[in-house]
């Protein structure tokens, strides 16, 4: 059976984000002319190379409180977007900025590699791979506290607390290694992981395309509560645009690596001008629609 996901339509699983949001000085995330280019291998024994170009001139400012929908096919280049953000991928050209501080360099040192991830987190879509599958879950959330912040042991265990409070999970669930929970469970250990940081931007990588429909909006929910009370920045990384819609205030639509419209998340779903946005739109099932199996009526 296939799984369900939220459609266009199925607003009402949501709980609206208040409409305004606290805000700072400056951007959390400005990206300037951000390219990406791998070399890649092909021809008789791998002797000839191509350039193969993943991203090219994306450039967009995020401020704190705000979120932002990275939209596009598979292939489009989003998660490329998303990796050289937090530095997983190099970058070809262009500029990051995060939080007011230049990161577009590779991290020279282990100090500077801690105070980016400190920075800004991410979330990926399979949280069990994110997860030591050895570590209970309190385990898991200390060894981040241990690494970017100065605190006793007890402080850190009452912090474990209330980061798995924050996210809708009880002391006992602590114990229990990553195996023992559900995939909407082990979803919300990711989050809570990643918040231990007290990052001011929050990378999501299809972090709910996973989940069945219903956890969908319970993480949904929980991430729109946590932009709210605490002034984070999001970037979320989805092929759901019913889901962007929910999560994100500005959307950037990307087509083989190249953004082809961006700017309001409503705007852009509700009246697209790129004729890529369109189809990528008229693809999105509609409420109440059922797949045809071919040759029946």
């Amino acid at each position: 059976m296939p799984k369900a996901v939220i459609r266009m339509g199925d607003e009402t699983a949501i709980t609206p984000l208040a409409q305004k949001l606290r805000r700072v000085d400056g951007p959390a995330v400005h990206v300037m002319g951000l390219r990406k280019v791998f070399r890649v291998s092909g021809g008789a024994g791998g002797r000839h190379h191509r350039d193969f170009v993943a991203v090219e001139g994306a450039s967009f400012s995020l401020e704190q409180g705000h979120s932002l929908g990275i939209v596009g096919e598979s292939g489009s280049g989003k998660t490329t977007i998303a990796r050289m953000l937090v530095g997983i991928e190099t970058i070809s050209g262009g500029t990051i900025n995060v939080a007011g501080r230049d990161r577009s360099a590779t991290a020279k040192s282990t100090s500077e590699r801690r105070r980016r991830g400190s920075e800004m987190q991410i979330v990926f879509q399979d949280p069990y791979t994110s997860l030591d599958p050895r570590q209970s879950i309190n385990s898991c959330i200390n060894e981040v506290l241990k690494l970017h912040l100065t605190m006793t042991e007890d402080e850190r265990r009452q912090r474990i607390i209330e980061l798995l409070d924050q996210v809708g999970l009880t002391e006992r669930q602590g114990i229990v290694l990553p195996k023992n929970l559900s995939g909407g469970q082990r979803q919300r250990v990711a989050i809570a992981r990643a918040l231990a940081a007290e990052p001011a931007v929050l990378v999501l990588d299809e972090a709910v395309s996973a989940l069945d429909v219903s956890i969908q909006a319970q993480i949904i929910n929980l991430l729109n509560d946590i932009r709210e009370r605490t002034n984070m920045a999001y970037i979320f990384i989805s092929h759901n645009l019913a889901v962007v819609r929910q999560v994100t205030d500005q959307t950037l639509v990307l087509k083989k690596g190249v953004v082809v419209e961006q700017g309001d998340t409503e705007k852009i779903l509700d009246t697209p001008e790129d004729e890529y946005t369109k189809l990528l739109l008229a693809s999105v099932p509609e409420p109440g629609w059922k797949p045809r199996r071919v040759g029946v009526d």
